[in-house]
C-alpha cells in the first residue's frame, strides 16, 4: 500500500490494517504528540482551543501560549468556553498542559493562524546566518565593440572636453570563472543554552544559524525554520545537540517530525536533514563521561537503560572534562559540508587557467589578423589628433566667449573625430564578430561543481518517503517496525 503524502489519523489506521502492523510503528512520537496522528480526542481539544481563540486577544502582533493561558483564566467563567469534558478551565498544571497541547493541535489542523505565535521560552534563534548567496556559472564572451565619439561640447565655462584623445582599445574577450556560494545552509540546534559560550562564537565565525532552547523546541521554532529554508532554498542540515538521556533521545525526533509534517502538509519540496551530533552513545564511551541516575519517575528510563546501559550523561560533562572538544566536533561537522565547495573552487583553478590561455590565443590571433588595418587606423588617428590640435587650442583661448563663437570649432572636432570613429566602428564590429567566432565555449572546459557531502545516515531526510522515514525513527529508538509473528501456541517465538 502506498501511503498518502501527508497521512492523517484515519489514513494511518487504514495503513496499519492493510500492512498488518501496529499503528504505533507508523508514527514517530507518542499518540498524544505525533503531528500526523491527531486522534479524535486531540481534534476535539483543538476545536475547543479554536473556540477560545477570539477571547484570547488574537489582535496582538505575537502570541505567547503562557500569556494566553493567564489571559484566559482571568476572564469571567461565563466568557470561557468549558473544556471538552464540560468542566471549567482552571489554573492547574493539568489544565495548563492540556492548553499547550490543544494550542499545538489547533495549529497543526490550521484552525488558528500558526504565524501569530511566538516562543518566549526559547526565544528567537541566537544567531541567524546569511544564506542568501547564489552560484554563478562559467561564461566566455567578448565586450561590445561599439565605439562612442568623445563629445567636444562646451561646458558652463566653455572648456573643451576632452582635452586629449587616446587610441581606443580593440575588442577584448573575457572569462568568468564559476563561483559558488555555500552549497549547504547549516543550523545548529541545542536543547539548552548553557553551551552558548561555545556555540555562539562558532555560529558567527562559520555563518551558521544557532537555535537554543530549554528542552523540546517548539512547533513555532520548526515553522520559523521552514520559512528560513523557503527563503534561501538551499539544502539544509540541522546538527542537533542534546543530553544523552531519554529526553535528549526524543528531542531531535520531535523537531524532525514537526518539520516533516509542515513540509508534507504544505507541499514544500525542500531538502532538509537532521543529524543528532552530540551526545551519542559512542561519544559517551569514547570520552568516558560519568553517568548520573535517571529519575525513577521517568517512564522512559527502563527502555533507555535497556538499550544504552544504566544512567544518563549531561552535555556539560563533555565540555567540563574535555574542554574544546564540543567545538571541535561541531566544527568538523560544519567542515564536512563546507569542504565540497572549497574543493570545487580549487579544482576550477586549472579549468580557469586553460580557459584564459585559450582566450588569449584567440585574441592574439584576431589582433594579428587585423594588424595592418589597426596600424593604418593608428596613423589616421594620430593625423586626426594632430589636425584638431590647433582647433583645441583655439577653443581653449576663447573659453570665455559665447557658445555661438565656439560652436564652429566643436563642430569641426566632432566632424573629424566622428569620421574616424565611423571607420573604426566598422572594423571593430568585424573584429568582435571574428573574436566571438574563435572564442571557445565555456562548455569546452571541465568546470567542477560542489559535490554533495556525505550525510551518513541522518535521523531525518526530507527526501525519504513516509514509511522509510518512520522506519528510521523506529530504528533510532531500537523499535521493531512490524508485528511479531506468533507461534501456534500463541506465544511469541
Amino acid at each position: 500500500m502506498s501511503p498518502p503524502h501527508c497521512p492523517d489519523y484515519a489514513a494511518i489506521k487504514a495503513m496499519a490494517v492493510e500492512m498488518k502492523r501496529p499503528a504505533k510503528t507508523l508514527i514517530a512520537q507518542s499518540v498524544a504528540r505525533d503531528p500526523f496522528y491527531v486522534t479524535p480526542a486531540r481534534r476535539d481539544a483543538a476545536h475547543w482551543f479554536a473556540q477560545a481563540w477570539p477571547v484570547l486577544d488574537p489582535s496582538k502582533d505575537d502570541l505567547h501560549v503562557r500569556r494566553m493561558h493567564y489571559r484566559y483564566i482571568s476572564l469571567p467563567e461565563a466568557d470561557r468556553p468549558p473544556k471538552r469534558d464540560g468542566k471549567p478551565y482552571e489554573n492547574t498544571e493539568a489544565d495548563w498542559k492540556d492548553f499547550c497541547d490543544a494550542s499545538v493541535d489547533a495549529r497543526i489542523l490550521e484552525l488558528v493562524d500558526p504565524n501569530r505565535f511566538t516562543d518566549r521560552r526559547a526565544g528567537e534563534p541566537v544567531f541567524i546566518a546569511d544564506d542568501s548567496g547564489r552560484d554563478r556559472e562559467a561564461f566566455i564572451g567578448c565586450f561590445r565593440a561599439w565605439l562612442t565619439v568623445p563629445p567636444a561640447e562646451t561646458s558652463f565655462v566653455f572648456e573643451c572636453a576632452p582635452r586629449e584623445f587616446s587610441f581606443p582599445d580593440p575588442p577584448m574577450p573575457y572569462v568568468i570563472c564559476p563561483t559558488f556560494s555555500k552549497r549547504y545552509a547549516i543550523e545548529t540546534w541545542a536543547e539548552k543554552s548553557t553551551m552558548n559560550d561555545v556555540l555562539y562564537p562558532l555560529a558567527r565565525q562559520n555563518n551558521v544559524t544557532l537555535v537554543t532552547g530549554v528542552g523540546d523546541l517548539s512547533f513555532t521554532h520548526c515553522l520559523w525554520h521552514v520559512k528560513r529554508v523557503l527563503a534561501h532554498r538551499k539544502p539544509t542540515r540541522i546538527l542537533y545537540i542534546s543530553d544523552f538521556d531519554p529526553g535528549g533521545e526524543l528531542m531531535p525526533v520531535g523537531v524532525a517530525r514537526k518539520i516533516e509534517f509542515l513540509l508534507r502538509r504544505d507541499g514544500h519540496d525542500l531538502d532538509i536533514r537532521l543529524i543528532p551530533l552530540v551526545l551519542t552513545r559512542e561519544q559517551v564511551d569514547r570520552y568516558r563521561l560519568p553517568r548520573i541516575p535517571i529519575k525513577d519517575t521517568d517512564a522512559r528510563k527502563r527502555d533507555f537503560e535497556k538499550r544504552h546501559g544504566e544512567g544518563a550523561v549531561e552535555l556539560d560533562a563533555l565540555e567540563a572534562l574535555h574542554p574544546g572538544e564540543l567545538a571541535r566536533i561541531v566544527e568538523a561537522a560544519i567542515e564536512r559540508y563546507r569542504e565540497p565547495t572549497r574543493e570545487a573552487t580549487r579544482a576550477n583553478a586549472a579549468a580557469e587557467l586553460a580557459a584564459r590561455t585559450a582566450v588569449v590565443e584567440a585574441r592574439d590571433a584576431v589582433l594579428a589578423e587585423f594588424g595592418s588595418e589597426m596600424a593604418a587606423l593608428r596613423e589616421d588617428f594620430e593625423a586626426a589628433r594632430a589636425a584638431v590640435g590647433a582647433e583645441q587650442e583655439a577653443l581653449a583661448e576663447i573659453a570665455e566667449q559665447a557658445a555661438e563663437q565656439s560652436r564652429a570649432h566643436v563642430a569641426e572636432i566632432d566632424a573629424r573625430m566622428g569620421a574616424f570613429y565611423d571607420r573604426a566602428n566598422r572594423v571593430w564590429m568585424r573584429m568582435e564578430a571574428r573574436m566571438r567566432d574563435r572564442l571557445p565555449s565555456a562548455e569546452d572546459f571541465e568546470w567542477a561543481a560542489a559535490q554533495p557531502a556525505d550525510d551518513g545516515e541522518p535521523l531525518f531526510d526530507s527526501t525519504r518517503g513516509y514509511l522509510e522515514q518512520v522506519d528510521h525513527y523506529n530504528a533510532h529508538f531500537g523499535r521493531p517496525t512490524a508485528r511479531r509473528r506468533r507461534s501456534r501456541t500463541g506465544d511469541s517465538p
